[in-house]
């Protein structure tokens, strides 16, 4: 019982500092994060885009890119998919 709640508290403070990481960590974006992410998500909802090589042979998962996906299409939903938008969001 005391084991589990130390790696409870442990999972609690990990994530917490993942979390002030993301938040606060000020870096460039790597292109290969667009292309592999961003770009894919563009093309799965509107339909053109460029994708790499290891999308055209299914090498990569879509987990990533479909997080972006799922905005990119609630944004055309809702009729706010602008490209000065979501360029932004970017």
């Amino acid at each position: 019982m005391a084991a589990r709640l130390v790696e409870q508290h442990l999972f609690l403070a990990l994530l917490l500092l993942r979390l002030g990481n993301v938040c606060l960590v000020q870096t460039f974006i790597h292109p290969d994060e667009t292309w592999q992410s961003l770009e894919v998500a563009h093309r799965t909802v509107f339909g053109y885009g460029y994708i790499t090589w290891e999308w055209r042979h299914a090498l990569r998962g879509f987990a990533h890119p479909m997080l972006f996906a799922a905005v990119y299409r609630l944004l055309a939903l809702l009729r706010l998919d602008d490209a000065t938008l979501i360029v932004s969001m970017a």
